[in-house]
């Protein structure tokens, strides 16, 4: 398992009304249209600054050691899929379903 410790306030910007989502190296049309079917308000965007989230794929984020720290400096939190397919992405929306819900904190983002 790879877990990486971010501050709790990260987590704070899944409860604002639109996710603005940055993919990394996954299928967006995927991500799309299951976050489309499951009637979360999203946009897909490529600013790292403007981004709430960072939902990528495991193994080429773990390569990636810019984008994390990026991601570190701004403090967005990253999740990860091992596999690019369906239930690996709705069990991701599920998290974040809890986590617009949820006023708890949250000390550890673990990836999927």
């Amino acid at each position: 398992n790879w877990f990486t410790p971010i501050n709790p306030t990260a987590l704070q910007n899944l409860k604002s009304k639109k996710l603005f989502i940055f993919i990394y190296s996954i299928s967006p049309n995927l991500i799309h249209e299951i976050l489309k079917k499951l009637q979360f308000q999203f946009i897909l965007t490529k600013e790292i600054q403007k981004t709430s989230l960072i939902i990528g794929s495991q193994q080429h984020l773990k390569e990636n050691l810019k984008l994390r720290n990026l991601a570190k400096k701004h403090n967005i939190p990253i999740f990860s899929l091992t596999k690019n397919n369906v239930y690996q992405t709705v069990n991701l929306t599920k998290y974040f379903r809890i986590s617009k819900e949820s006023s708890k904190r949250v000390e550890v983002l673990y990836f999927l």
